[in-house]
């Protein structure tokens, strides 16, 4: 199984979306938003391509928040997957972010607009970054995340 994971798009409408993103997603399985998508036909244009499960972040107001839920949990190819915004910066909260799912072995967030990943007892922390509003000198980016018996996640940065 081959996930597409994106987060913190802020497009204001479908016309600023990114299709490079299709080319990176062409085999992916299913695509996960973690947050901040800001308007909903970000959200259909992903659906149409391949199913695609998102999360509310702090930047998703009433209309997302009508039909979005703030957090997910996902059984992914024998794997439990927690799907979540986040709220913080920097990577120390994400203690508290596994404390919202019942010991997820993937958990995928966004709000920090800068890729992670990494696996840390047994739980594998997962951003993909931005593809709009990179911080922390990152590029543009979205996640990759493979699951063949075994996990494995990366980034794929745009110019």
């Amino acid at each position: 199984m081959k996930i597409g994971v994106i987060a913190d798009t802020h497009w204001q409408d479908s016309s600023q979306f990114n299709v490079d993103i299709f080319s990176v997603f062409n085999d992916v399985d299913a695509i996960f938003h973690a947050g901040d998508v800001v308007d909903s036909s970000v959200l259909e244009i992903l659906e149409a391509f391949r199913p695609t499960y998102a999360v509310y972040g702090n930047c998703d107001y009433t209309e997302l928040q009508r039909f979005l839920p703030s957090k997910r949990y996902l059984d992914i190819g024998g794997y439990k997957v927690g799907l979540i915004h986040g709220w913080r910066r920097d990577i120390s909260h994400l203690r508290d972010l596994e404390k919202e799912f019942d010991k997820p072995q993937i958990l995928i967030y966004g709000h920090s607009h800068a890729p992670y990943c990494e696996t840390i007892d047994d739980v594998l922390y997962f951003n993909p970054g931005s593809p709009t509003h990179p911080r922390n000198d990152s590029s543009p980016s979205v996640g990759i995340i493979e699951i063949n018996g075994s996990v494995n996640g990366y980034h794929v940065s745009f110019p």
